[in-house]
């Protein structure tokens, strides 16, 4: 029996109404999902999955802290290694992260509760704008989820040893997914502080050991890797915890106003509520909060060192900020819950419309542009996206011929170190908003553009050899 007392299996009416949220859902998931190129990361991750072992073991020690979900995806390309068709495991993931968000709030509160908590998730756009990834972020937004409802299945029930193993093994999934799954798993933990007189902690952590030893290992070798990687992320300020904030409730002002409304609705009621009715709410709530609360806490923490606030890692946070909305929505009764529900969907609907999402970066069509590049050409990408690039040449055209910068070499993709006079043509890609000062500097006296073309986030330019720079030399020439 769950902690409402209502232990009974969903009905027909409550199916329906699951299974309409969780339909709305895949419609807008799929929505435009073949239109748009991945962008540099996904470009990554694609291109690890489609090639040898050998390149997905890189991956896996390159990117340890996404290593399930790699191994997952690489599994899905039995359905094919299409962008559309990679990308469709994260629109899988997505759209069930509803249907579980239902069970973990019927299980806290009630089925009327739950239907609001499955149509808001369903039109959220930050989990909308993600199941269009090719990155991990809806696969750690269902594990926090399916692993939040084991727990409260192992806290209802807590004499059943197997349901304590199944939580464990959804914890584990969910802080392997990525490093804010952990976060949550954490946030997991204090809710067991909380009712520790009813947790078998012998056996919990009995069954906690080895999976615990993997998280470790894993953690470990993020450690080993080092932060130099992140060090994009601008230092935490104000202004980016309240954006993380802003983009949670989808990045768009009139859903955040109705998430903040709802919100302060749930608040009001329980400075209202007597006794009886604010310890109804207080577990469901509290459980909410602290799942919301502490990764931005640890994340706070953390820093202090390296900067974490970027809103697509808080992802796993979305279904708890959607339950205190529910909650909030569901402490009204009679025709006022109606349309107050309905105005809080009506007002995210602009989010899930146009959900927020990674940058535009048109690789798809700059791979097309510099497929019939020659023996001698070179394809030179500033500042990054090559793994995109080749691997839309390799998925396309089985291109094998993509030459890329290394360093301040230019460099074939057998290491052959090249010099402008090996050169008949170039193609030089670069993202919006970078130049290409050293490259532009080294052509200067051999090539000269022929055709630049504008697309979403690059700029793809195409350099030819000037009549008057001599003929073309061998690579294993030297250069005058």
């Amino acid at each position: 029996m769950d902690a409402t007392g209502n232990g009974r299996r969903p009905v027909a009416g409550e199916l329906l109404v699951g299974g309409a949220c969780t339909t709305a859902a895949a419609v807008f998931a799929l929505r435009g999902l073949a239109h748009r190129s991945l962008w540099g990361d996904e470009g990554v991750s694609a291109l690890q999955v489609i090639g040898s072992n050998e390149r997905l073991v890189e991956g896996l020690r390159a990117e340890p802290q996404f290593g399930l979900y790699h191994v997952l995806l690489r599994g899905w390309t039995v359905f094919g290694t299409s962008d559309f068709t990679l990308r469709l495991m994260s629109v899988v993931f997505a759209v069930l992260t509803v249907p579980a968000l239902y069970a973990v709030a019927r299980r806290l509160y009630d089925e009327r509760i739950a239907g609001i908590a499955a149509a808001v998730l369903a039109l959220n756009g930050l989990l909308l704008g993600y199941a269009h990834e090719l990155r991990p972020y809806a696969l750690a937004a269902f594990t926090a989820t399916l692993a939040t409802l084991f727990l409260l299945r192992a806290l209802d029930e807590p004499d059943r040893p197997g349901r304590w193993t199944a939580w464990v093994v959804a914890a584990t999934f969910a802080a392997l997914s990525h490093p804010f799954g952990g976060m949550i798993v954490v946030a997991h933990g204090i809710v067991l502080l909380v009712r520790r007189e009813v947790v078998p902690v012998r056996a919990v952590a009995l069954r906690m050991a080895v999976p615990a030893l993997l998280v470790g290992a894993v953690a470990l070798e993020m450690l080993r890797l080092g932060p130099s990687r992140l060090g994009w992320i601008p230092p935490a300020g104000p202004y980016h915890i309240a954006q993380v904030g802003y983009e949670l409730a989808g990045s768009h002002p009139t859903a955040f106003i109705a998430y903040a409304l709802a919100i302060a609705g749930l608040m009001a009621a329980v400075v209202r509520a007597d006794r009886a009715a604010r310890r109804r709410i207080a577990f469901g709530a509290g459980v909410a909060v602290c799942l919301l609360v502490v990764p931005f806490v640890l994340t706070l923490g953390v820093s202090m060192v390296q900067s974490l606030f970027v809103s697509r890692y808080f992802i796993v946070c979305v279904p708890a900020l959607v339950l205190l909305v529910a909650a909030g929505l569901g402490q009204l009764r009679g025709r006022v819950a109606v349309v107050a529900t309905i105005g809080v969907l009506a007002l995210s609907l602009p989010a899930a419309i146009s959900p927020v999402r990674s940058t535009n970066q048109d690789w798809r069509h700059a791979a097309a542009l510099v497929h019939s590049v020659g023996a001698h050409d070179l394809v030179v990408v500033v500042p990054t996206g090559l793994t995109t690039l080749r691997y839309y040449l390799e998925e396309n055209w089985r291109s094998d011929r993509l030459r890329s910068v290394t360093g301040s070499e230019f460099s074939s993709s057998t290491n052959e170190q090249l010099q402008p006079c090996h050169l008949q043509a170039v193609w030089l890609v670069v993202l919006d908003g970078h130049g290409a000062m050293n490259e532009l500097r080294r052509l200067a006296g051999t090539h000269s553009p022929e055709e630049s073309v504008s697309l979403d986030g690059l700029v793809v330019t195409r350099f030819e050899r000037t009549p008057g720079a001599g003929a073309v030399r061998p690579p294993d020439e030297g250069c005058p």
